[in-house]
């Protein structure tokens, strides 16, 4: 029992639940699909000149207006770049945040899972309480048992009684 405590402490520090982990990639996920759109709806204005411009090409005397088209579709474009990547800079820094609040599955997580996982693909049935008394009815189990749960024989069991005690001093016969 004492040494399950003394694994307490390791286990709150290295452990996550599962549904932790999920909640990471589930944030992380919706954190994309945000700055996505966002960064989608940047570029809907270069496009939208673009298109524009494309429209003037064949017009030799609307060169004047196709330059104007030229220079806002250029200066959006850099635009919507500078806010595309200021929403990628902030997005990194969220999955950054996300990491840490939310740590990876430990090893003993992993291996857990694996070992769960092994169980469900072998059918893994438990013994019945039936069978554990039987396994109980053996002597020799029944020994083994019985002295896992004993106290080793102790020569002192009363430490007063102890002649060769660290602290063991002798008597003042002066009195």
């Amino acid at each position: 029992m004492a040494d399950l405590i003394k694994e307490a402490n390791w286990l709150r520090f290295y452990y996550t639940s599962d549904d932790a982990v999920k909640d990471k990639d589930l944030l992380k996920d919706q954190a994309h699909i945000k700055t996505s759109q966002k960064v989608s709806t940047l570029m809907t204005v270069p496009f939208f000149f673009q298109i524009w411009q494309l429209s003037l090409v064949s017009h030799p005397d609307s060169i004047q207006l196709y330059r104007k088209v030229r220079s806002l579709k250029a200066a959006t474009f850099f635009g919507a770049v500078a806010f595309g990547s200021y929403e990628l800079l902030n997005m990194r820094k969220q999955w950054t945040y996300y990491d840490r609040f939310y740590p990876e599955p430990t090893e003993l997580q992993k291996t857990l899972q694996r070992e769960a996982m092994m169980f469900k693909e072998h059918n893994y049935q438990t013994s019945s309480v039936e069978d554990k008394l039987r396994k109980l009815e053996d002597p020799n189990l029944r020994l083994i048992y019985s002295q896992m749960y004993q106290l080793p024989p102790q020569k002192y069991a009363d430490p007063d009684n102890n002649v060769n005690a660290p602290d063991h001093k002798e008597h003042d016969q002066s009195l």
